[in-house]
């Protein structure tokens, strides 16, 4: 992993880089649309909506045992919820971070690891529901793109540590705390108000197990992608014409 902080000649040009990278990856423009991201958010919203008005289809689309088919395991993936206050809540919190986490984690993979991530969080998702017999939703998709975001901040950091006072750097900062700060505690929470009488760590493990996973799943991808993910922000960082090249390698 190529993550060497930088000689100091160059401190002025590697702070400017860094803004221009972390820049482009919510840079949204006619010829790098995340087209995988938007595919995943129709699919959340058409199984979902359906079911806030119409419960049944929730048994249909795998959200409640039994599951008689093996597709359901994967629809299940795009169900948020039951009717009324709570599902709406958890498909608008997920439709929020689809659209602000996604869309920078497809520009910094590009779409073809993009959709591979996605795909194996959507395996990794089928197996834990089998194991746990329950539905969660697209947040076990959306956890895995922590890691490698994470790595984005990494790199622009090592180019200028002052570059945390910046709006992007602030920004990618922000959801991830909001992901990994905020919602777990809620999360860790939840399982109490539901009766819950065990220990503050098992509440901390069943509420998040669904996270945890994609974490994992996250993290192994990540491992392996350092050095592209650092190939690609060094690209957002260069040239003009060096960042519209990189933007445009959606391999």
């Amino acid at each position: 992993m190529r993550y060497g902080r930088p000689p100091g000649a160059h401190h002025r040009n590697n702070s400017a880089n860094a803004e221009r990278a972390l820049a482009t990856l919510f840079k949204s423009d006619d010829r790098n649309r995340p087209h995988v991201t938007y595919f995943f958010l129709g699919s959340c919203l058409l199984v979902t909506i359906p079911t806030l008005f119409y419960p049944e289809l929730y048994r249909v689309f795998g959200g409640i045992e039994p599951r008689r088919h093996g597709w359901q395991l994967f629809t299940a993936a795009f169900e948020h919820g039951w009717p009324g206050f709570h599902g709406s809540i958890h498909l608008a919190l997920n439709v929020f971070l689809i659209l602000e986490c996604g869309r920078p984690c497809e520009r910094l993979l590009g779409s073809g690891r993009y959709l591979v991530l996605g795909l194996l969080s959507l395996a990794a998702n089928a197996v834990a529901q089998t194991l746990t017999e329950s539905v969660n939703g697209s947040s076990l998709v959306i956890w895995s793109w922590g890691p490698a975001l994470f790595l984005a901040l990494v790199w622009a950091k090592r180019q200028d540590p002052e570059i945390r006072r910046t709006r992007d750097y602030g920004r990618l900062r922000g959801l991830l705390v909001l992901m990994y700060g905020i919602i777990v505690l809620v999360m860790a929470l939840l399982p109490y108000l539901s009766g819950w009488d065990g220990n503050p760590v098992s509440s901390l493990l069943m509420g998040n197990r669904y996270h945890l996973v994609a974490t994992g799943v996250g993290i192994v991808f990540a491992w392996c992608s350092a050095d592209y993910i650092h190939d690609r922000m060094s690209g957002f960082a260069g040239s003009s014409g060096a960042r519209m090249a990189a933007a445009s390698r959606y391999r």
